[in-house]
């Protein structure tokens, strides 16, 4: 009986395929590995490497390349913490700001019910970074904004011909007032946080709570915000588009929405509005406020607003966003930062969530002549 014979298959990678010896023996053309390449477009040096081509050359068959086309992007949005008058800590204790404050019968409630959403509109919150990780944490749309020319008109009398020149793109970038949807939880802390912080500026506005003394000596108001959002490769961490919105305050908070309505069951998500003063796109100015934001660098100026940074960073040790062992990331993290290895790409990565934050004591949660002395 013959023994039947074992084929041998050669493995072939994309590293040797065009240069293996058994793959030449069938290479009766004279084709070499560069010209194989050359012919299929598969390789090229530079950086980005399929648009590279686009840009010198014409693609006639209007041939598309996978990886180089727009699929999916990964957005993360942060809001810098209003540094409103209300809530502020002795040691790791909450205690009301004022006595105005303390004596107002709705910031007593809600200072017992939620401390944890009163406090967060502080910069008492913390001292690591300026953000305010809840409400980032249960945003569900952002906006962005057309940057537009305005187009005057120039009409001749009589013949009736017309021709368009550009204006500025002023009126598109200021005054912005736009919409954010978030998720409510269980306990309504999210409109009650939204709440408090609209009660506070209309009773700013009315000078029926105090401001703190630093606020009120250099005119600044306490109540704005600022906000970032980034648009991050599939990576999770290349920065392909960024924006910044700032002096930001809520100006509607929709409490109707918990109107009754049998069986019960609100809407899970609330829409706040907004308005700002302006928005900007893409300046790297914005990369670096944030970091200013996360605390990485020291803020200029007199010994009233002069702050340390807390950290320096350290990507070989930040939280990645796709770990192999779990099959992904953390989801918890520490605060973010924006780094740059070469100064034209810049990546968001976040720093390993703090083993050594102190606790806040909040007392019982449930008597707020205990929590608040």
């Amino acid at each position: 009986m013959q023994t039947p014979q074992i084929i041998q298959i050669p493995s072939f990678t994309a590293d040797n395929l065009f240069t293996n010896p058994q793959a030449l023996l069938s290479n009766r053309s004279g084709e070499t590995d560069k010209s194989i390449k050359d012919r299929l477009e598969i390789e090229y040096t530079h950086k980005n490497a399929r648009a590279f081509p686009e840009y010198r050359k014409f693609n006639r068959y209007l041939q598309l390349f996978p990886d180089e086309e727009l699929t999916s992007l990964i957005p993360y949005v942060f809001f810098v913490r209003p540094d409103l008058n209300i809530l502020t800590k002795k040691g790791e204790t909450l205690m009301f700001a004022n006595p105005v404050v303390e004596n107002d019968p709705t910031f007593r409630w809600l200072a017992s019910d939620c401390p944890e959403a009163l406090i967060s509109l502080s910069s008492d919150f913390t001292d690591d970074h300026d953000f305010l990780p809840f409400i980032g944490n249960h945003v569900e749309s952002f906006p962005t904004f057309d940057y537009s020319l305005i187009v005057n008109d120039n009409t001749q009398a009589f013949t009736g011909y017309r021709s368009f020149y550009a204006g500025n793109a002023i009126q598109s970038t200021t005054g912005v007032q736009f919409d954010i949807e978030f998720r409510d939880t269980k306990d309504l802390e999210t409109s009650k946080l939204f709440y408090a912080w609209a009660y506070y500026i209309d009773g700013i506005v009315r000078n029926k709570f105090p401001m703190k003394p630093e606020y009120r000596a250099n005119r600044i108001a306490d109540y704005y915000t600022s906000m970032y959002y980034f648009l991050c490769a599939p990576d999770g961490e290349r920065i392909v588009y960024y924006e910044k919105i700032v002096g930001a305050f809520p100006t509607n908070v929709p409490l109707s929405g918990l109107a009754l309505n049998m069986p019960m069951t609100p809407n899970q998500k609330i829409s706040i509005s907004f308005s700002a003063f302006n928005v900007e796109h893409m300046n790297p100015i914005i990369l670096s406020e944030f970091n200013y934001n996360a605390r990485m660098i020291q803020r200029e100026g007199n010994e009233t607003w002069k702050r340390q940074g807390k950290w320096r960073a350290d990507p070989s040790r930040r939280a990645r966003h796709y770990d192999p062992d779990l099959m992904r990331g953390k989801t918890f993290v520490g605060h973010p930062y924006v780094w740059s290895d070469d100064g034209s790409t810049y990546y968001l990565l976040w720093n390993q969530p703090d083993q050594h934050d102190k606790t806040v004591s909040y007392g019982n949660g449930k008597n707020y002549t205990q929590m608040l002395k």
